[in-house]
Order: C-alpha cells, then sequence, then structure tokens
C-alpha cells in the first residue's frame, strides 16, 4: 500500500475526526489515541476512538482506523485492523477509505465474526 502525501493523509483523518465529533455529539471522541494491548502488552495506535456510557454503566466503544492511500485496500490490511481491535477489546472497529476496499477485503469484514465495518 502507497500512503498519499502526509499533509493530504493528515488533513483527512482530521476530517473524519470532525466528522465523528458532529454525528457522535453526545459521546467521547479522541483523536490519535494510543491504548495498551491485552495481549501485546504495547501501545496500539488508532486514529479515532469513541466511548459512550450505556444505560446500564458499561462503555461502548468504536475504533476508527482511516486509510489515505493511492490503492484499494486490502484484505490484509483488514486482517491487521481486526488483530489490533481484539488486543484492545473494543465494540465495534471501522476502517475508513477514500480509495474503496478490494472484494476480499470487504468479503473478509463482511464474514468476521469480529464487528468490522469497511
Amino acid at each position: 500500500m502507497i500512503m498519499k502525501d502526509k499533509v493530504e493523509w493528515l488533513k483527512y483523518e482530521k476530517l473524519v475526526y470532525q466528522e465523528c465529533l458532529r454525528i457522535f455529539d453526545n459521546a467521547h471522541v479522541c483523536h490519535n489515541v494510543k491504548i495498551k494491548g491485552k495481549y501485546s502488552l504495547r501501545k496500539r495506535q488508532f486514529d479515532i476512538l469513541i466511548s459512550q456510557c450505556n444505560i446500564d454503566g458499561s462503555i461502548f466503544t468504536i475504533a476508527i482506523d482511516t486509510k489515505h492511500y493511492k490503492n484499494k485496500i486490502d484484505v490484509k490490511c483488514v486482517e491487521a485492523f481486526i488483530g489490533m481491535l481484539r488486543d484492545i477489546d473494543v465494540n465495534i472497529g471501522i476502517i475508513i477509505s477514500d480509495v474503496g476496499f478490494t472484494k476480499g477485503a470487504i468479503n473478509r469484514a463482511i464474514n468476521s465474526p469480529d464487528n468490522i465495518q469497511v
């Protein structure tokens, strides 16, 4: 995967963050979050993390990874994201790409027992 220009990439990530702030106006939305993995025992970085308290007091979390590449996101990228999600134990994972996904990447996300959206 070839990433586009870093300045463009950062603008894209911040644009997605701003949109998350707008959509999830009652939730806690953080940009560039690092969470210690329960298996890796290392800090894992996510572009955006959304947290909201449920009625029962539990926390519902969504981890978002933005991809601003020249090519469509492939299955390897989706599988790496699934591994990160399992490591930090979030409720939903979302990959956002401005160029789309390969058929294999879409199939991997749709057919996964993990709650991942592309």
